[in-house]
């Protein structure tokens, strides 16, 4: 059990003042208690969390390997909400050093790729290889990737996706006000689409229509963020900032 004892609300402090919809809206409640309980009843570290969540998502991998799609995009989701707790933990107990910020990212990016890897194997061992599955998928990493490197954009220039929203001036009276309230980013992101393609269509018994939309989604997120920066970069070249 820890010796130091958190509050509910001292843990909600540790959120993101704006994050993807899917863990804004669906993750976080959950992961705010998990996290409560956790850090007040257990002595487990942020990276054994990490470590963890790794480790579930791999078993998610073997389920959609063996076309448990329904265990699969479960434990694709537990796997994301121990992603979820471990940075909360080292945020409420000032431990998130850039050792661990950087076993997250490492664990989280060849987490994902086995997901990936197993989801697309048991589609091939069920259906056979077909050339447009194939090209789907590549477009669905090459989306993932094109979007992620426009958040790293975007926070180089601009300090990150909070900015992009307040300059933007797309969200405006309820709309506005709602997606404040509930912590939502300008539009989804990636872990929506990650959401869409790993959880919520698998459970359905449609991976790859899951696929299909979160690559269409990665492509046209990727093109309105651009957009959105470079209207904002634009309007403050020619006011002089």
């Amino acid at each position: 059990m820890s010796k130091e004892s958190f509050s509910i609300d001292e843990i909600k402090a540790t959120v993101r003042k704006q994050d993807a919809w899917w863990q804004a809206l669906v993750v976080d409640p959950i992961a705010i208690r998990l996290t409560w309980l956790l850090i007040n009843y257990t002595s487990i570290t942020p990276n054994q969390v990490t470590l963890l969540s790794f480790c579930v998502n791999v078993s998610a991998a073997w389920m959609f390997a063996n076309n448990s799609l329904v265990f699969g995009g479960g434990l694709f989701f537990c796997a994301f909400l121990l992603d979820c707790v471990d940075g909360k933990i080292a945020r409420a107990k000032s431990l998130n050093g850039k050792l661990g910020q950087f076993v997250d990212v490492i664990a989280d990016m060849f987490g994902h790729l086995i997901v990936i890897c197993g989801l697309v194997y048991g589609q091939i061992k069920l259906h056979g290889i077909d050339e447009c599955f194939v090209l789907l998928v590549i477009a669905y990493i090459g989306g993932k990737y094109i979007l992620t490197y426009q958040y790293l954009f975007e926070k180089e220039l601009l300090g990150g996706g909070a900015k992009l929203q307040s300059e933007s001036k797309i969200n405006v009276g309820r709309i506005a006000k709602f997606m404040s309230k509930y912590r939502m980013s300008i539009a989804p992101g990636s872990i929506d689409m990650d959401a869409i393609a790993f959880v919520i269509f698998p459970i359905f018994g449609a991976p790859l229509y899951g696929i299909m939309i979160a690559t269409v989604g990665f492509l046209f997120l990727s093109m309105l963020r651009i957009m959105l920066t470079y209207r904002i970069l634009l309007r403050n070249k020619n006011s002089g900032l």
